[in-house]
Parts: C-alpha cells; sequence; structure tokens
C-alpha cells in the first residue's frame, strides 16, 4: 500500500478484495479503525458499523464516515448499524442510501420513543434493549467495523471482540 493510497476508504476497499484479517488495527489520521472478521472464509456481503450518536469534535470523522458510506453502497456491501438518525450513525446511512446502498438499522425500544430512528433506511427492526440490539447485529453481518463513538461504541466493540 503506498503512502498516496491510504485513505480510509482506498484501505477498506483493498481490504475488501483481499479480505480482513481478524483484530487488524489501521492507523488512519488521528482515528484508529478496527477490522473484525467473523468468518475469514466468506465474502463480506453485509457490514456491521459500530458509531457514535454525535459528529465528535474532528471532521475528518464524519469527512471518514461518509467515505466508507459511499465504499459500502458502490461494492453492494449491506449496511447493518444502530438504526439512528444522528451523529455518525445519521451521516453513514444517509450516504449509503444517497448511492442507492442497503441499510438495515437496530434501534432499541427506547430511542423509538425519544424519535431517534432514521426512517428513510431500508430495513429497520424495534428491539427490546441494547443487548437484543447488538445479537441481532451480530447475527445480521459478516463483518464488523468501528468508527468513533462513545462509551457504547466502546462497549460493541470489546463485545465483539470477545
Amino acid at each position: 500500500m503506498t503512502k498516496e493510497n491510504n485513505k480510509p476508504a482506498d484501505i477498506l476497499k483493498f481490504l475488501l478484495r483481499i479480505g480482513l484479517h481478524s483484530y487488524e488495527f489501521l492507523k488512519i489520521p488521528q482515528i484508529y479503525i478496527p477490522f473484525v472478521k467473523i468468518y475469514t472464509a466468506m465474502p463480506i456481503n453485509s457490514l456491521a458499523v459500530f458509531c457514535g450518536s454525535k459528529n465528535g469534535n474532528n471532521p475528518l470523522f464524519k469527512e471518514h464516515t461518509i467515505q466508507l458510506g459511499k465504499l459500502l453502497a458502490k461494492h453492494s456491501v449491506t449496511l447493518i448499524y444502530g438504526g439512528g438518525n444522528v451523529g455518525i450513525m445519521g451521516h453513514i446511512a444517509d450516504t449509503v442510501m444517497e448511492h442507492g446502498g442497503k441499510v438495515t438499522g437496530v434501534i432499541p425500544q427506547v430511542l423509538v420513543a425519544w424519535e431517534r430512528q432514521h426512517d428513510g433506511i431500508s430495513e429497520l427492526f424495534i428491539v427490546d434493549d441494547m443487548h437484543v440490539r447488538k445479537k441481532k447485529m451480530y447475527e445480521l453481518c459478516d463483518a464488523a467495523i468501528i468508527l468513533p463513538g462513545g462509551f457504547g461504541t466502546l462497549d460493541e466493540l470489546f463485545e465483539m471482540v470477545t
């Protein structure tokens, strides 16, 4: 991989082409993105993206999220995500949908009550709680990627890794 070919979208494109390796951490300017592949021999048709419901304090977060969303749509990889309409979560869903991709959201009932669900996606599962949400997302995905987020994102990362 050359230095001029190290944008997040280029890196993910490369990894999708060669297959992801378990727990491979890539250094992207000011962001660490862990890639976790669940089954090494199968193609990635659906990717769970765990990320924040806020934009964060670095404009690169949103920029890289949009790049990833475009790449998922381009390669017909279904986005599996937390079902929200705000922050990085909302940006990735919007981008995949805007570029003709498929988006499946999984959101707990409590967030629907707060009107945080994304109504403009391909499919939305409403589940009882956060534990059921994570389990459903794991069942629906072939691999997962962690984007910037808060404590909930860290919880999802550690549960996925273990």
